[in-house]
């Protein structure tokens, strides 16, 4: 799928993979949580065999985690991944 990005004030067409799913609280070693993303399907080449999540600040707790992936899950269509050409 093409999208476009934009770099230094400069909109370029690139392909775009985009993956729907949801996000989900993670236990982390030493006490810590993570917000992980989950896709409904396996059809992102770059996720294929990985996970991708979010350490979160030292201190944040599960509750606060669960809050943010409720606003994650309420408001985001879908997560993208985009070659940059570097």
């Amino acid at each position: 799928m093409m999208g476009t990005a934009k770099t230094g004030g400069v909109v370029t067409a690139q392909t775009t993979e985009r993956a729907p799913g949801s996000f989900v609280v993670v236990d982390r070693e030493g006490g810590k949580v993570a917000i992980e993303f989950r896709p409904y399907h396996d059809t992102v080449s770059v996720l294929k065999g990985r996970t991708a999540g979010f350490d979160l600040l030292n201190g944040f707790t599960r509750d606060q985690a669960r809050r943010l992936t409720e606003m994650l899950n309420e408001s985001v269509i879908s997560v993208f991944f985009a070659a940059t050409g570097k």
